[in-house]
């Protein structure tokens, strides 16, 4: 005997551990053997997992939000029993303004006639439907449908400084559809102040302009509302 054994085929010296002729004591395997399986991501899959759940709980959350804060602004959360066509129809003012309807007791007027609400006197003196195009310069304005254009005139009769706001007039159907306003063409038709939309009007001042709603071809209107403020009683303006 030589101080060698064999032992499954390997040959091994008298005195060294079986273990390290495979795999050395804290190191990598010998070659041939196969490594070690990694350790599973699981921990970090549920971790992702559980976050994202979070996140789409504070979306819902705040949806839901937006949601009750609109509806307790709504005619029928403040008890009507069935819509009203000057109801809003959409969550941003830009696309659809959220404006108050007017009361019974809110002024109707007709064109080239003087008509307040709140701090603001109006003077709608001239409305035209069929405009397919508005041009400024070399850029065009196109509509989806026709542009109807009403010549506007707001006073401030007030003893305070207001501001008008474009997106809290609306314009309305003859079958009661409720259109908002174009901001868009608004800055083409008015070059002199382009903020005609957002204007301040301090007591005694006068601002005109021209407010754009684009209908479908072959549409009309019957009337607008005229705000001071989204929240104000509103006046009636019939065009027909």
């Amino acid at each position: 005997m030589d101080g060698s054994a064999t032992w499954g085929g390997s040959q091994t010296t008298a005195g060294a551990p079986l273990w390290g002729a495979h795999h050395a004591a804290g190191g990598a395997p010998a070659p041939g053997y196969p490594r070690p399986p990694a350790k599973s991501n699981k921990t970090l899959f549920i971790a992702l997992g559980a976050a994202g759940a979070i996140l789409l709980l504070i979306c819902v959350g705040c949806v839901v939000g937006f949601q009750i804060l609109r509806d307790g602004t709504h005619p029928e959360a403040r008890g009507s029993s069935r819509p009203t066509p000057e109801a809003t129809r959409s969550w941003f003012p830009w696309e659809a303004p959220q404006t108050a309807a007017p009361s019974p007791s809110a002024p109707v007027v007709g064109l080239n006639t003087p008509v307040r609400d709140g701090l603001f006197e109006f003077t709608v003196s001239k409305v035209e439907c069929g405009v397919p195009e508005i041009r400024r310069d070399v850029l065009t304005r196109k509509a989806q449908g026709q542009f109807c254009l009403v010549s506007l005139s707001v006073k401030n009769v007030g003893q305070k400084q207001g501001q008008f706001q474009e997106f809290s007039q609306s314009a309305f159907g003859q079958d009661g559809t409720k259109y908002g306003t174009d901001s868009g063409a608004s800055l083409y038709l008015n070059p002199g102040h382009v903020t005609f939309g957002l204007d301040s009007v301090n007591p005694g001042v006068e601002s005109s302009g021209t407010l754009a709603f684009d209908i479908p071809k072959g549409a009309g209107l019957a009337y607008l509302t005229l705000h001071e403020t989204m929240s104000s009683t509103g006046a009636k303006v019939t065009i027909s």
